[in-house]
Formats: structure tokens, C-alpha cells, sequence
């Protein structure tokens, strides 16, 4: 009866960042800002997000964050992600062979290691990441159909749906 919360997309970003920016990390406030919260949170462990992760929570993100690595608490949040994202632009990051072997989609630009796999990324980022946002919408989208329907999807109008059938046939059939 529309008394359930639709399920947010959990994208993953598990990586430290530094101080020179080689992690894209800036990127992620701008873009994010602008999407429908109601539709996503993030799940971001490494060291150095604190400032970004203030950022996303001011535009009323939902974000969950570790800023330490323990494999236990790593392996038990990848696996409630949907999409990792790796928006470095560098050598690749190992949490990509671990999306792979848990079968997690991925948004990330095709380089180092991960080139030579380019056909198991999801989403292929340009080194630009002038089409992140394009691919977050993409995606946000198919979440949004659900939304739009949500409201209509209730015990009583799927009732009444039936009563008006059963007095079209009545009426069809003169009883």
C-alpha cells in the first residue's frame, strides 16, 4: 500500500585520496549535488574524504563513510553496493578485480589493468569525466520509473481497478 521506501542505488568508492587530486575526487560534490537524492547514497571508505564527504552530506546526501580500511568491514559493504566508481585516472584500482569476482557493475575509465578487462566495466568513463553525469542519470533513471508508479501501486486501487472490470463485463453482459 505505497508504505515501503523505494530501494536507493548504493555506489561504492573505495579509495584513498590525496592531496594532489589524482583521485577526481572534487568532481564528485558537483555532480552528485545535482542528482535526486531520494534515489541513491554512497558508501565511500579511505583515508582523506572527510572534506568531501561534509560536502555531500551538506546537499543532503546520504553517505556512509570509513575513513580506515579493515577487510571485514570492506568486504561487508562491497557487497551491498551496486555500482563501484573509480573515478582515478591512474594505474586502476584493485577493487575492481574484487567487483568482479562479487559480479558488482562498475563505472570507471578503461586504463592500466583494467584496459585489459574493458569489456567487464559497466560504464566506461572518458578521462575527462565530462559523461559521469550523463551515466549517473542513465541509471538514476531506471530507479526513477519505479518512483513514478509507486504511489498508484496500493491494494485499494488494484481493488477498485477489478470492480470497474467486473461491472464492464456485468454491463456487457446485461446482469
Amino acid at each position: 500500500d505505497s508504505d515501503q521506501k523505494i530501494k536507493k542505488i548504493n555506489f561504492g568508492i573505495f579509495s584513498n585520496i590525496y592531496s594532489d587530486g589524482r583521485k577526481n575526487e572534487k568532481t564528485l560534490c558537483d555532480i552528485f549535488s545535482k542528482l535526486d537524492t531520494d534515489l541513491f547514497k554512497i558508501t565511500i571508505i579511505g583515508k582523506g574524504w572527510r572534506k568531501i564527504v561534509n560536502g555531500l552530506r551538506q546537499n543532503n546526501i546520504e553517505v556512509k563513510y570509513y575513513n580506515f580500511f579493515f577487510r571485514t568491514i570492506y568486504i561487508k559493504e562491497f557487497k551491498k553496493i551496486d555500482y563501484l566508481i573509480y573515478l582515478g585516472n591512474d594505474e586502476g584500482s584493485m577493487t575492481f578485480m574484487d567487483a568482479m569476482q562479487l559480479g558488482i557493475k562498475t563505472i570507471m575509465i578503461p586504463q592500466g589493468f583494467q584496459y585489459d578487462l574493458k569489456e567487464l566495466i559497466t560504464h566506461h568513463l572518458k578521462k575527462d569525466l565530462s559523461n559521469l553525469e550523463e551515466i549517473l542519470l542513465k541509471i538514476l533513471e531506471s530507479k526513477q520509473k519505479f518512483q513514478e508508479y509507486k504511489s498508484d501501486l496500493t491494494w485499494e486501487n488494484y481493488a477498485n481497478n477489478h470492480i470497474k472490470i467486473w461491472k464492464k463485463i456485468k454491463k456487457a453482459r446485461n446482469l
